[in-house]
């Protein structure tokens, strides 16, 4: 099954790969040799470009990429955060001025019992 970050990746390649088919096109018609080796150059520049995206793109659909690694550390420390035990009133994020807030999922945060 192909994942959906492979698909996505197609869309920035192919418009490198157009865009260094018109700079090619330029430099058959250009007249001045500077200009043909700057074009030249600059379809190299797009070419090796669009093999960086195509690159990190397989990169990230088959081993997770960074991204992913963020995503699970923000679900691993949310859950964490909801077991804090001990935490002062003063310090806790769920307590301001002693009165008690309301958990995201909407139900109230349990008081803590150690705090005085």
């Amino acid at each position: 099954m192909i994942k959906l970050m492979a698909v996505v990746v197609i869309v920035p390649i192919s418009i490198l790969l157009m865009a260094s088919f018109f700079v090619l096109l330029g430099v058959q018609k250009a007249e001045k040799k500077s200009l043909k080796t700057f074009g030249v150059v600059i379809a190299i520049l797009l070419w090796i470009s669009s093999a960086v995206v195509f690159t990190g793109g397989m990169i990230r659909t088959f081993h997770g990429g960074p991204m992913m690694m963020h995503h699970m550390m923000g679900q691993k420390m949310m859950h964490e955060g909801r077991d804090m035990k001990g935490c002062p009133a003063d310090q806790c994020p769920m307590m301001k001025d002693g009165v008690t807030k309301t958990a995201p999922d909407g139900k109230p945060a349990p008081k803590d019992k150690t705090a005085k």
